[in-house]
């Protein structure tokens, strides 16, 4: 986004500083690039290495029968990667695909701050995901027709994707830029069997200017190919070049030798025509395909398509849509289908080149992605350049309203982006922001859900305006696949709800609170009472944490939701239409201690509990305890607890494994908006309170002894108590903690004494006994 450029010194190294989760890194020199997308790591001396590749360009131009350029040509690059087998393959390719998603979104679920550096390899398992269930069912479908027909069709023998789609220019050029990313195969190893370590480019054997001085032989030579599988998200936009069709990563396709290693399976490229055509238009490629350099693709005769969009009714509908033009076959290519995108107050979904006598049909949806719709079969232009008018029925399925917007004196309110509501007994039925056309008119498409009954309620707000425009009516049904029209709507200012001021626990203003209006509702089977939000009716507070929401209230039960940045949130009942009310936020906290840990304490296990003693929460709230671990940052280890409610706290720390709190910290009071080191948790001596023994168990002679069964220890409680608790042996060693710098442990094991021995902390051995044999005689008996 802020597209900053550097310049590598000498030895090819660059300082960049200040690099945010997202960012990519393009490298170039004539004739060389190399690009990669980087996410966001922890640690300071972090090394990303850029491997500069030969720069490939692959240009296309199409031209029409007569040599002539063609401008606005869809044009693709395609991809087919030979498949491995049949239908069974497919299905567990799909199910590999389907189990990475899965690990990934677990991932993502588990890591929220990071879970951005994992969508663009989310997407592309996605998309791979879509590949291998198409390849799925031509398999199967090529199978079935083959068991049943005595001349079945041909089983598909590669799969086709497109890697790259491109619009020609007016002298008929589409230019690919930077294509070896697209053909770069991932490590084969890497992505098949799931192993491998991060990638390169991390501080290597704690040398950190090795790594700035080169990057480090190793370093390149494993992340080198590595890198550029992540490199292919974005391309180089600012210069047309891949821009996002590529979907993260070069695909190889690999399968296994019999030698055990990986190889890679034949990939090949071609150049294509992207739009409905009886026949394809291709020519593969290498990375030079001509002597010129130019891929020339001869458009066959065509003729343009228009969809009209109508409603069920015939009125014409004016919104956004994007439709997808599919000829109709058994085996529809990829390059077959076209995807193109109606705006606000055109007409008719424009396809400019169609072939002639084919039969079609469209995959359509709105900008919501609620409605979505598959138009009847039609027949598709006849003769060559003629133009070819289809109605399209927008979500003939769904209900709509339908009418003009007209403000105090009739006039249209044109182009505006009203907010429209229309609410159910339990809520929120539909909610969007709708662009109203030249004259003022909109289409509304609903769907009633089977839990969503009357009475209906329609709503209009113009949110930009001072005080807020609007209007509110009934509406007595809200019918399925009908267009209700309601003729013209007139636009009027709004009463005013409710004003007031937003203020912290100081009393000091509260700039940019989000002031949101809640009802309470009957929801769900058993019709529970709840507040929920009233879609569109919401503010900001001014500097001075003013604010005002307009509208028309219902008869019902109203509040309003406070919420502020680094502020609890609050909840103020509404009196009624007119009303004034001061909504005070609390201040969040954060409980921050400095700890000193001695080595064998391993950070994972030490438990630290925050127990709310004296805290005041809201109605219908409570402050509840919470267990964190200890963090290493920058040198120190810290117990801290983020957005904590002021008050009184105990704080208790505990090994994992061991019954009682070895330190405790009560009665920890915590102010409003404290957010700095408490100074009751300054430097923290763990060691101080809790003491470690290690076990050896040896004979009298002081050899090592294996022992099979756990050991008595007497351990003291934080109370004076004695207890007995039993001590796992670990092959020939034992670990046990205490808070007395002394441990009574009792050895027990079959042919050795047991002799209560008392132990020192640290290393000591503890010494089983062998009990002598008695050799017993009875002497006369045969």
């Amino acid at each position: 986004r802020q597209g900053r450029q550097y310049q590598a010194g000498e030895d090819g190294t660059v300082l960049v500083p200040d690099v945010r989760g997202g960012a990519v890194i393009a490298a170039e020199l004539p004739g060389l690039y190399a690009f990669k997308g980087v996410g966001e790591e922890p640690g300071e001396d972090r090394v990303e290495v850029l491997v500069l590749q030969a720069d490939e360009t692959v240009t296309v131009r199409v031209v029409d029968q007569q040599a002539r350029p063609v401008a606005d040509a869809a044009v693709g690059i395609l991809e087919r990667t030979p498949l491995s087998g049949g239908f069974e393959d497919m299905v567990s390719k799909a199910r590999e695909m389907q189990q990475a998603m899965r690990d990934i979104k677990a991932w993502m679920d588990a890591n929220p701050d990071n879970a951005g550096a994992a969508r663009a390899k989310l997407d592309y398992v996605e998309k791979a995901y879509r590949a291998a269930r198409r390849s799925a069912g031509a398999a199967k479908r090529a199978e079935a027709e083959r068991a049943r027909s005595a001349e079945p069709r041909p089983q598909p023998t590669s799969r086709v994707e497109v890697r790259v789609r491109r619009r020609t220019n007016s002298e008929g050029l589409a230019v690919i830029r930077h294509f070896q990313l697209y053909r770069k195969s991932a490590d084969p190893k890497r992505g098949a069997k799931q192993g491998g370590k991060k990638q390169g480019g991390k501080k290597q054997g704690g040398k950190k200017e090795a790594g700035k001085r080169a990057g480090g032989e190793q370093v390149a030579k494993k992340a080198g190919a590595r890198q550029q599988r992540k490199g292919t998200q974005g391309g180089d936009k600012t210069r047309g070049g891949a821009q996002g069709q590529q979907g993260g990563a070069g695909k190889g396709a690999y399968a296994k030798s019999k030698g055990g290693g990986w190889q890679a399976a034949e990939t090949t490229f071609a150049a294509a025509l992207l739009m409905p055509l009886s026949a394809p238009v291709e020519k593969e490629f290498t990375i030079d395909p001509v002597e010129e350099g130019v891929i020339v693709l001869q458009k066959p005769a065509t003729a343009s398509l228009a969809l009209r969009t109508v409603d069920i009714d015939g009125r014409p509908f004016t919104h956004p849509v994007r439709g997808q033009l599919q000829m109709l076959g058994d085996y529809p290519a990829e390059w077959s289908r076209v995807m193109l995108r109606k705006e606000q107050n055109e007409r008719s979904i424009e396809f400019p080149h169609v072939g002639l006598g084919m039969m079609f049909e469209a995959s359509c949806r709105l900008d919501d992605d609620d409605f979505r719709w598959r138009s009847p079969q039609f027949v598709g232009p006849i003769a060559a350049d003629e133009r070819v008018e289809v109605d399209l029925v927008v979500a003939p399925d769904a209900g709509m309203l339908f009418a003009r917007l007209v403000d105090g004196d009739g006039e249209p309110i044109a182009a505006r982006r009203p907010s429209f509501l229309i609410n159910a007994a339990s809520g929120r039925l539909e909610g969007e922001d709708v662009v109203t056309d030249d004259e003022g008119r909109f289409h509304l498409p609903y769907k009633v859900g089977a839990d969503q009954s009357p009475p209906y309620r329609l709503e209009v707000r113009l949110g930009d305006d001072v005080p807020t425009r609007g209007m509110a009516m009934p509406l007595n049904q809200l019918p399925e696949a009908r267009v209700s029209d309601l003729g013209d709507l007139t636009i009027d200012a709004f009463g005013e709800i409710v004003r007031g001021a937003v203020v912290d626990d100081a009393g000091v203003a509260v700039a940019s609170a989000n002031v949101q209006l809640q009802r309470q509702r009957a929801i769900g089977k058993d019709g529970q009472l709840r507040f929920v939000d009233e879609a569109f009716v919401r503010a900001e507070a001014d500097e001075q944490g003013q604010f005002q929401l307009f509208g028309e209230l219902e008869p019902g039960r109203y509040r309003l939701r406070v919420e502020a940045r680094d502020h609890f949130g609050s909840s103020v009942e509404v009196a009624g239409p007119g009303a004034t009310c001061r909504a005070e936020l609390l201040r969040k906290c954060r409980i921050v201690g400095t700890v000193i840990a001695p080595e064998w304490m391993r950070r994972e296990r030490v438990r630290v509990d925050l127990t709310p003693v004296a805290v005041t929460a809201p109605a219908g709230e409570e402050a509840k305890p919470r267990r964190d671990q200890i963090h290493d940052h920058e040198g120190k280890t810290y117990a801290y607890f983020d957005w904590v409610r002021p008050g009184t706290y105990d704080l208790a720390f505990r090994l994992q494994g061991y019954p009682d709190a070895f330190l405790r910290v009560n009665g920890l009071v915590v102010e409003p908006g404290q957010m700095g080191l408490h100074p009751q948790l300054t430097d923290l001596d763990l060691g101080a309170y809790l003491y470690r023994f290690e076990i050896y168990p040896v004979d009298q002679s002081g050899q090592p002894v294996g022992v099979d069964r756990p050991q008595l220890t007497k351990v003291t409680r934080p109370t004076g108590e004695d207890q007995f608790i039993g001590l796992v042996m670990k092959g020939q060693f034992g670990e046990v903690f205490n808070t007395q710098p002394q441990l009574e442990v009792l050895p027990m094991m079959s042919g050795y004494a047991a002799e209560t021995q008392v132990l020192s902390p640290g290393r000591s051995e503890l010494v089983f006994r062998r009990i002598p044999p008695v050799e017993v005689v009875l002497g006369g008996l045969s």
